[in-house]
């Protein structure tokens, strides 16, 4: 049973990279994309994601605003940011609103991998 994950960020390459990141990894499987906050609240109904990777600068509904409705509505979802703001207010922001993870952009794909990993299994993970 792999982890299944949603993408959200509103830069599509950076989305469409990170998917093709996984292809062939056989624990992680990314079901859904999504460019906005109000896309991800769509699409989490349909995909049913363990896990959302969160940009915070979303058009529409960001990433803090977005984690604390996911929060709310489905607690069984796990959100970690990633993202490019390592500023405390948007860490402490998206921690209040819920998340599990906080990462930055620069991480490695290792890094990213054990956040996953971390975060389905009932762990906090930073690394910024």
């Amino acid at each position: 049973m792999s982890i299944k994950v949603l993408i959200a960020d509103d830069n599509q390459l950076f989305r469409e990279i990170l998917s093709r990141l996984f292809t062939d990894s056989t624990n992680i499987e990314i079901v859904a994309q999504a460019e906005d906050g109000v896309e991800v609240l769509d699409k989490v109904v349909q995909s049913k994601p363990d896990i959302v990777l969160m940009d915070i600068a979303m058009p529409c509904l960001n990433g803090i605003d977005t984690t604390q409705e996911l929060t709310r509505k489905y607690p069984d979802i796990r959100t970690i940011a990633l993202t490019s703001y390592c500023d405390k207010a948007y860490i402490k922001g998206m921690f209040e609103a819920g998340a599990w993870g906080y990462l930055l952009k620069n991480c490695s794909y290792d890094q990213l991998v054990e956040a996953i990993l971390q975060v389905y299994n009932g762990k906090k993970y930073t690394c910024y």
